[in-house]
């Protein structure tokens, strides 16, 4: 595990950190942002999509004018 503030190594059990003293979470217990967030990755191919076929559109606009 890693100290949330710091980012050091803490040894397993700790309740603190042993380099800046932070608070840890109880064993067993996940924040949020140390989940992958799915949605995230789907917006962001989602945009990469869109922004494909916007330029496929312009560029066959162009081309077939």
């Amino acid at each position: 595990m890693k100290c949330p503030r710091c980012g050091k190594p803490v040894p397993p059990g700790a309740k603190t950190c042993p380099y800046c003293g932070a608070p840890l979470p109880p064993p067993g217990s996940r924040k949020e942002e140390e989940m992958p967030s799915v949605s995230a990755k789907t917006t962001g191919i989602g945009v990469a999509v869109v922004i494909v076929v916007v330029l496929a559109a312009v560029a066959a606009f162009v081309l077939l004018r």
